[in-house]
């Protein structure tokens, strides 16, 4: 088992701090400037939650480091009614997950540090139906954790973490499967240490974040744009003085990038950043996050942006892990929502309601 560097050892701990108090909640507002509070949404997982995902129903999957939620045994995932009340949907896995994916025709991509599904084997990365079923005939093996998933329009599953193989071939943190687990052959650029957030681009271009300093032998600052092939996109240099773990594309375009950097291409800018289509800073992005990094961001409909992690300050007001800018990057003035944990995981429902999950077993002062 590879020993990753410091960065990494910082970035376990933010995701896998076992001593946390964890739980998920639901932030509703109204449009009449009312003051956003917490929902009685309350499902109670025994441990950390590191992803969240709507299915086409309403339905919500969670994935994370628990062994129960809402009383009933869940091992690293659960799906849940809208009330947060578990559904039948009951997978079994030995070690924690990391990202789900939910597919255009119902079927769930899952990946972590597990290496069991069900009592199959699987290494790191598993496809299941809706029922929970494992898909027997998608067995990719990964010789290590993996943290996020993305599938493109054409059904290619792009995958980036920890490990350095896949189906034995080397493929150091990033790696492209066809739709039914056939790796990609052609599809290897090499990153010097782990992948922790992905991207697409309308144009098919991907973004990719983590704690790596070159793509190929070349430069890049924690964030890289390959193009759709895989080849390292040479116009596109930004750099971060620290981790990248999580990128949004704006309707328009732009990049929101989250971090525990301070400063992109030496400047300072705090822990969230947003950049121009060819990688510049978009000078009128004035936001300023510090106290730690950020961790998790969501986007909704009318372009404001909820971002959760260990910061604590938003452009100068205390705001402990959890908060939401307008479009324009101020400081939603109707939402203080203090969290006493890491927010991590970030989905915004179509109604508006939004759930938060982490290390968090308070927030806004309701349990």
């Amino acid at each position: 088992m590879n020993i990753p560097v410091r960065a990494l050892r910082r970035f376990v701990l933010l995701l896998c701090t076992a001593t946390l108090a964890v739980t998920a909640a639901l932030w509703h507002w109204t449009p009449a400037h009312a003051q956003a509070g917490v929902d009685t949404f309350d499902p109670a997982p025994d441990g950390q939650v590191f992803s969240i995902v709507l299915q086409p129903d309403g339905k919500i999957l969670i994935g994370g480091e628990f062994d129960q939620i809402g009383g009933q045994s869940r091992t690293g995932l659960a799906r849940l009614a809208p009330d947060g009340t578990p559904d039948g949907f009951a997978p079994t896995f030995d070690n924690l997950v990391s990202s789900v994916f939910v597919q255009p025709d119902g079927g769930i991509l899952v990946g972590g540090n597990f290496t069991q599904v069900n009592g199959i084997a699987r290494a790191h990365l598993a496809r299941l139906s809706g029922a929970g079923l494992l898909d027997p005939g998608f067995a990719p093996v990964l010789n290590e954790r993996v943290y996020s998933i993305l599938r493109r329009p054409n059904g290619t599953i792009v995958v980036g973490g920890v490990f350095d193989t896949a189906d034995g071939a080397s493929r150091p943190h990033l790696a492209q499967f066809a739709d039914d687990g056939t790796l990609d052959a052609g599809f290897a650029p090499e990153f010097n240490n782990y992948v922790a957030a992905l991207a697409l681009q309308a144009d098919g271009k991907l973004l990719v974040g983590g704690a790596f300093t070159k793509v190929d032998g070349k430069n890049r600052g924690r964030l890289a744009r390959l193009n759709p092939d895989g080849s390292l996109d040479e116009t596109f240099t930004p750099g971060a003085n620290n981790d990248v773990y999580t990128i949004a594309v704006q309707a328009d375009g732009k990049i929101l990038v989250g971090g525990r950097f301070s400063k992109i291409d030496a400047a300072n800018t705090g822990a969230l950043v947003r950049l121009n289509a060819d990688g510049s800073r978009d000078d009128t992005f004035t936001t300023v996050v510090e106290g730690g990094a950020v961790v998790g961001m969501a986007l909704d409909a009318a372009g404001r942006m909820v971002i959760g992690g260990e910061f604590t300050q938003v452009n100068g007001t205390n705001l402990a892990r959890f908060a939401r800018l307008n479009a324009d990057g101020s400081l939603d003035g109707d939402v203080n929502l203090p969290a006493n944990g890491y927010a991590s995981a970030l989905t915004i429902q179509p109604d508006g309601a939004i759930l938060v999950g982490g290390a968090l077993s308070e927030l806004g002062g309701a349990a």
